[in-house]
């Protein structure tokens, strides 16, 4: 969630939460513009239930950080540094009686190189997938996910996080003017043991829309497990049969060049 300064929109990220029936167990949020966690406390910025964690800089614009429900256990993993100057992040393992699992949260400053960014990105998965993380990504990415049959170097991105099984979860605008809509709030995973809900709340704390995902065990019922299945039974088949039906199909379908010999066809 993007807040452009998280004292001056606090109010809205609290009445968003009022909004909706659950509250999250955990708000990833970006350009907070905190100096320190200290800022937090000091000015009163942690919304009621949650404890804040986020990344100290210099900068004055971006920053990123999470505020992480009181009774969820975590710790910040040091070993993922930053990704880069450019860029800023902050990567958690959440446990849970479940199994745990990576959060991110990530910025790129828009005046950074993007394709760079998207290789360290990219490794940063690999080394996850590597290490058999279950994660959740997500942030601003600032690389606009368009037209992937027009745009062939957004294709060339996304195509090579589907190789490391990295599902892409938002596919719509999360940044609309009057003059463009755009797809630069991201959000990834590997996770396939769960059902995973995503979306936007057409709600505006900046001018970036929210996204979130919710992820439910999948539980199958074993005395369903094959109600929908269907097989092919073989136990009558006959090859010649199989032969004799598949030249008559080929005879109809092929059209013969009247000038070569039938044996050669």
């Amino acid at each position: 969630m993007n807040v452009r300064s998280i004292s001056k929109n606090l109010y809205k990220l609290e009445n968003f939460l009022l909004a909706i029936e659950h509250c999250p167990d955990g708000i990833a949020i970006t350009e907070t513009k905190l100096k320190n966690s200290k800022s937090v406390v000091s000015y009163n910025l942690q919304p009621e239930g949650y404890d804040f964690v986020n990344t100290d800089t210099n900068m004055n614009a971006g920053v990123v950080g999470f505020y992480i429900n009181k009774n969820i256990k975590f710790h910040v993993l040091s070993n993922i540094s930053p990704l880069s100057d450019d860029c800023e992040s902050l990567w958690l393992e959440i446990l849970t009686n479940q199994g745990n699992f990576v959060l991110s949260v990530v910025y790129r400053h828009p005046v950074s190189n993007h394709t760079l960014f998207g290789e360290m990105v990219l490794n940063t998965i690999r080394y996850l997938s590597d290490h058999k993380h279950l994660y959740y990504i997500c942030g601003d990415f600032y690389i606009i996910l368009g037209n992937l049959e027009v745009e062939s170097n957004i294709k060339d991105y996304v195509n090579s996080r589907i190789s490391l099984s990295c599902k892409l979860l938002i596919s719509k605008p999360t940044r609309v003017s009057d003059h463009s809509a755009t797809i630069i709030d991201h959000m990834y995973t590997n996770d396939n043991k769960h059902d995973i809900l995503s979306g936007i709340p057409i709600y505006e704390i900046s001018n970036h829309l929210p996204i979130f995902s919710t992820a439910k065990q999948i539980k199958p019922n074993a005395r369903n497990i094959y109600k929908n299945n269907q097989f092919r039974d073989m136990k009558c088949f006959c090859p010649e049969n199989f032969v004799f039906d598949l030249q008559q199909t080929l005879n109809q379908t092929i059209v013969l060049d009247p000038e070569v010999p039938p044996d050669v066809i």
